[in-house]
């Protein structure tokens, strides 16, 4: 139900405008909705759509790119592509530090990164 009102909302939003600040936030909320959904690869498309519509006029959404680059990392840490998952943390982390922000968010990328290096250690072993 909860994603198909999503679907709803990225309808009526990109009929109103595709540079409309809140349809990169309606993309996002339904990249979350698969996710949830157990489908990966349209959270994934819907998250680069989100990135692509956010950068476009990256000084007003500076938060929500650095939010959406952690949800993507996220995505590929649950997908097992460590390498992939590592490298979006770490443009989340750069783009958080140019932003200078600083939460509990940036945080617990760190924390993921380090899941990650601790996961990769023990597949070698």
């Amino acid at each position: 139900k909860g994603l198909k009102t999503i679907k709803d909302c990225v309808k009526i939003v990109s009929e109103c405008s595709k540079s409309n600040e809140l349809y990169a936030e309606v993309l996002m909320l339904k990249a979350d909705a698969l996710m949830s959904d157990d489908d990966y690869q349209g959270a994934m498309e819907f998250y680069d759509l989100s990135l692509e519509k956010l950068s476009i006029n990256s000084t007003n959404h500076r938060v929500q790119i650095g939010i959406v680059l952690g949800r993507k990392g996220r995505l590929y840490l649950l997908l097992g592509e460590f390498d992939n998952a590592f490298n979006t943390f770490c443009a989340c982390i750069e783009w958080k530090e140019k932003i200078s922000e600083n939460s509990c968010e940036l945080a617990s990328i760190y924390n993921y990164m380090g899941d990650i290096c601790l996961l990769q250690g023990s597949q070698k072993e």
